[in-house]
């Protein structure tokens, strides 16, 4: 049985909001950090661990207790994205694994591993409360609008004591129904690269939101009184949302191989399959430039970015979605080494042919922050 993803009808081409034309100048400024370089990197090796200080300490964390957390969630995104399951063995309390057994069955079936190394490459984290003795911890993966939240302790070491695995929209409507399953960014209307980001930034101020009530967090999202709901609704809809968003993974990354007789290949998926891979190989030869230039509608900045990309910058960007109706297409590639961003390829389609139109670059942190300096 196939599970169709989902294809988005219509993208209304609007003007960007102020907030996201700042974002490209913040990004440039900060071209130095979001550098994707080959080799061992870490995927947050760009991020820095926050410090406790005595006016926002909530019980006893010190700044080594602090970063020990930082580094034990970025290792288990690291393992997990690696490893698959077998990631998650040393950063789970014992309380904990029956949990993981439970979510193995029912979301993955028996596809844990490679479920949970797609999940975790492909996911951006944030610490809620990280200065509490019982933190929460986020990971969001937007391609799905899935959230894993994770409840930490600290001491002795930094370990998960509960976890859930939920829908964005859970999160968002702290339970309520009625719930629109299907992934936030995609039902959005606007630019589709600029709703990614949009969805990003709302869905981490989200998270942040929950981890700041005073309510215990499975008791804010009525986790425990609507188990009903939880189990029937809600984990079906995650694993069907994380297959489809792996499935668009999949189709950009194989082609033809993705398909059979029974559900053959969208013609214009082969055409931008064929196209990314020229886009990627001439950047990795050091003539990302030509492209750059072929996107016509790629606003300056963008296209400087873009432009000055090191050659081994593109070797690290792998396909992560596609989306196309009849009169556009979409190719979103992000780098193995760093989800915090990705790349989008946009095309016009002029009868059987996809002309190349612009290129955009997205930074999640940089969004922030520059969401955050138009707001203030």
């Amino acid at each position: 049985m196939h599970v169709r993803p989902i294809l988005v009808q219509g993208m209304i081409r609007k003007q960007a909001s102020a907030w996201y034309f700042v974002a490209v100048t913040v990004l440039i400024a900060v071209l130095a950090v979001l550098r994707i370089r080959s080799g061992d990197q870490s995927v947050a090796e760009a991020r820095e661990p926050p410090a406790a200080s005595p006016a926002t300490t909530e019980g006893d964390v010190d700044d080594a207790s602090l970063q020990g957390l930082w580094y034990a969630v970025v290792n288990l995104r690291n393992e997990c994205a690696v490893n698959g399951e077998s990631g998650w063995d040393a950063f789970l309390a014992p309380q904990a694994c029956e949990k993981l057994d439970e979510l193995n069955r029912l979301v993955w079936e028996e596809q844990s591993d490679l479920g949970w190394s797609y999940f975790f490459a492909r996911s951006l984290f944030e610490i809620g409360r990280p200065t509490s003795d019982a933190p929460l911890v986020g990971f969001y993966h937007p391609w799905s609008d899935a959230w894993l939240i994770t409840e930490w302790q600290v001491k002795p070491e930094p370990k998960i004591k509960s976890m859930e695995l939920l829908c964005g929209e859970w999160v968002r409507r702290r339970g309520e129904s009625p719930m629109d399953l299907r992934p936030d960014w995609l039902r959005r209307d606007g630019f589709r690269a600029e709703q990614l980001a949009r969805a990003v930034v709302d869905n981490m101020q989200a998270f942040e939101r929950l981890a700041l009530e005073e309510l215990p967090w499975r008791e804010a999202l009525r986790l425990d009184e609507q188990q009903e709901v939880l189990d029937e609704i809600n984990t079906p809809a995650v694993s069907v949302q994380l297959l489809s968003a792996y499935l668009r993974a999949m189709e950009l990354t194989l082609g033809e191989k993705a398909f059979d007789d029974e559900r053959p290949m969208p013609p214009v998926l082969g055409q931008l399959v064929r196209s990314c891979d020229r886009f990627l190989t001439a950047g990795s030869e050091g003539n990302g430039a030509f492209f750059v230039e072929l996107a016509a509608s790629t606003s300056p900045a963008a296209a400087e970015l873009i432009g000055s990309m090191p050659p081994e910058a593109y070797e690290q960007f792998a396909p992560a979605f596609w989306l196309a109706d009849d009169d556009w297409a979409q190719a979103y590639l992000v780098p193995d080494q760093n989800p915090d961003s990705c790349l989008v390829l946009t095309y016009n389609r002029v009868e059987d042919r996809l002309q190349l139109t612009r290129l955009d670059l997205v930074h999640y942190p940089s969004i922030a922050a520059a969401r955050k300096q138009v707001d203030d």
